[in-house]
């Protein structure tokens, strides 16, 4: 990943779509997701996610390769006062391996409109696999491309093919659903895949 390119965009004050208060909730809900669970979130950006699940009395933490938007996510954890749930670090996913990361197994590890941007996704999926628990869930938000139909130019460089990354989940991932569909401008589709062991 390119450190410059993100913190060009995190210095201009850009922030990325953030999730629900209702859909986190219902996520939650549907992977039955335990008091005292580790999470991850990969991708953290301003720490959006991160925060709203600290606030929920979850230990997480959020990577980031921007150390601009990690410093954004680090105030707004003292702002919200949930700086003793929160742990931010810069981490290149193409660089590290994953199993340096602090209080790893987690419980829960989310990916949010980063999957297009990782250079070699089958790696980082097997990473995935290794750091989760038993019981662990692997949710990943992504726009997706479908054959036959016209994109933009922006929108193809943030998507991924639906049907290839679906093959992906299931050669590392004994259960994988769609979750969620959801339309984005652009003619995109953006679905939530939740994958566990």
């Amino acid at each position: 990943m390119n450190k410059d390119f993100w913190n060009n965009i995190f210095s201009q004050d850009k922030d990325y779509v953030k999730i629900s208060h209702s859909f986190l909730d219902e996520l939650l809900k549907h992977i039955n997701l335990q008091e005292n669970s580790k999470i991850l979130d990969i991708g953290c950006g301003t720490g959006d996610l991160v925060i709203k699940l600290a606030k929920k009395g979850f230990q997480s933490t959020g990577l980031d390769i921007s150390n601009i938007a990690l410093e954004k996510a680090k105030n707004k954890a003292l702002e919200e006062k949930v700086e003793s749930l929160t742990n931010f670090i810069e981490f290149d996913i193409d660089s590290f391996d994953l199993k340096t990361i602090p209080n790893s197994p987690f419980d829960l590890i989310t990916c949010k409109l980063v999957f297009a941007f990782i250079k070699d996704k089958p790696s980082f999926l097997k990473n995935i696999k290794n750091i989760l628990t038993k019981n662990g869930h692997f949710v990943l938000i992504t726009p997706v491309l479908y054959p036959n139909v016209e994109y933009s130019e922006h929108l193809k460089k943030i998507s991924v093919d639906k049907q290839k990354t679906l093959d992906l989940l299931n050669q590392v991932f004994s259960k994988v659903e769609i979750f969620k569909e959801s339309p984005i401008k652009d003619n995109g589709t953006e679905i939530v895949f939740i994958a566990s062991l």
